[in-house]
Formats: C-alpha cells, structure tokens, sequence
C-alpha cells in the first residue's frame, strides 16, 4: 500500500483494502456477496456466509451485506442476501444503491434499523455514471482499517444518495 500512496503523489491519501466475496451455501443456493474488510488475505468465494462471518471477526474485521435488496435481473427476488440478512451477525448493509428502487431502499432500511447494525452507500461502479452516486461519510476521522471497522461497528456512518439528495433540493 505504501508504494502505491507514494505513486500517487496525493498528500494524506489514505488506502484502505476491502474486498467483495460472493457465499453460496453447502449445497451451493447463492447466498449473496458482502464486503468485507480488516481480513488479512483474499477469502475466495468458496464459503458459506456464515463461514466468513466468522472468520473476518475472528480477525477483527467487519462484514457488510453487499446490496442485499437489489432486484434480481432474472425474474422475482433479489440478487444479495435479501431476507437471510436478517438471521446473519453482520456488521453493517448497503443502504443505499444506485440500483435500489424504493421497496429496495425501504427493504434495507427497515433491516438495519431492526438489526441495529450500519447502513452504509455505495456506488458498485461497474458504470462510470454510477461512481460517487451513493456513498458513506463517517463521523470519525478514518485513517487505517482498524479505525474503519471500529467506526461501522459503532454505526458512525451516514449513507448519502446524490440523486436523491438533489431531488429534495
């Protein structure tokens, strides 16, 4: 990480790895993807949710239920962990989406709040027209892994959406 901040040349540049793994269950049903981060090395996408749940906090680390009420491209339901997030000890959920419609958005929000874990944005940029869309701001000064995972376990953390934000104005 340290020859890539220097490379950079960006005075205070902060990296931070994370990285997405896909969990299928034992007899192989799509359980959804989570980010994970505070994990020392790549996990793969051989595990069950559960199992890497336990073994990111065995390390410190957190996991968040990556867009677990997004709608599934190919017919009913949702392509995440839709309503398994519930019965899973995860650290936080995408709250906002750039794919989430309102039941979506109403489906994450409601989840968290029940669970009381952080609702966290992102933009899954796999389109250039969708980075910086929805994101997190933390209440904390964020400068390592620890002091991410520590914040997103406390819920200091706010998901913004832009396209939202600018309907309101």
């Amino acid at each position: 990480m340290t020859a890539l901040v220097s490379k950079s040349g960006v005075d205070g540049l902060v990296v931070i790895p994370g990285q997405e793994a896909a969990c299928y269950s034992a007899t192989g049903i799509f359980q959804g993807e989570f980010l994970v981060y505070g994990y020392p090395e790549s996990l793969g996408s051989n595990k069950t949710a559960r199992q890497l749940i336990e073994m990111v906090h065995a390390e410190g680390g957190v996991v968040i239920a990556a867009h677990p009420f997004k709608r599934s491209e190919h017919g009913e339901g949702f392509y995440g962990s839709a309503h398994l997030t519930r019965e899973l000890d995860l650290d936080g959920l995408e709250v906002e989406h750039p794919s989430y419609d309102e039941e979506s958005r109403r489906l994450a929000g409601e989840t968290m709040s029940d669970m009381n874990i952080a609702g966290i944005g992102c933009s899954d940029a796999h389109d250039l027209r969708t980075i910086g869309m929805c994101r997190t701001v933390f209440q904390d000064r964020i400068d390592s892994a620890e002091s991410l995972c520590r914040a997103i376990r406390k819920g200091h953390v706010k998901a913004l959406n832009r396209i939202l934000a600018n309907r309101t104005r």
